[in-house]
């Protein structure tokens, strides 16, 4: 995958991203707060959400890859995640065309000590340009924003803030992919 007119990074593969975590309670916790998730494993057991593993793959290549627009997300939770002990995530992308535009198929492994906790396939395609939202912010619904935020909070990366170029189509000022694919908001928001 080159970018148009040459700038920025050409992407050969299949190549791997792999990330380390170690989720501890509290950050579980306000994961399963952000996402709206009751289950009491997460807050008074030692189970990690697992939707907290899929948001870190996804996450991840919304960092990595800003121009990336998720087209599929399947992931299954085969096995528990515990707290405070290190999980092991691969991203095994391969650029592929998807819809007649350049994308990344993505083939999603996580571990714990030996134990496979998670496997999916993400795929997305590249937008052509560097997508820009103006919007004023009087128009941003700062409680859902403050979700979001508390969303990537919880997953340790620095937020975007409203506008960032990483949040999809129509709702770019105030909820990333993983956010709406992972929370449970996405069904809640098409009802609306």
């Amino acid at each position: 995958i080159v970018p148009e007119g040459g700038d920025g990074v050409e992407l050969c593969g299949p190549f791997d991203v792999r990330r380390h975590v170690v989720v501890t309670r509290p950050r579980g916790i306000r994961f399963a707060d952000a996402t709206g998730d009751p289950n009491l494993i997460h807050r008074e057991g030692e189970v990690v959400p697992g939707a907290y593993m899929a948001a870190q793959a996804v996450s991840t290549l919304e960092v990595l890859f800003p121009r990336l627009r998720l087209e599929s997300l399947r992931v299954s939770f085969v096995g528990v995640c515990w707290y405070g002990r290190e999980a092991r995530l691969t991203l095994r992308c391969k650029p592929v065309e998807i819809q007649g535009a350049p994308g990344l198929h993505v083939d999603l492994m996580g571990y714990q000590d030996e134990r496979e906790v998670t496997h999916g396939v993400i795929e997305g395609r590249f937008e052509a340009l560097e997508p820009r939202l103006d919007l004023p912010l009087h128009k941003v619904d700062t409680e859902w924003l403050g979700r979001v935020l508390e969303f990537y909070d919880a997953l340790g990366i620095v937020h975007y803030g409203a506008g960032h170029s990483a949040l999809p189509g129509p709702i770019k000022a105030a909820f990333g992919w993983s956010f709406l694919g992972l929370s449970g908001e996405q069904a809640k928001l098409l009802r609306q």
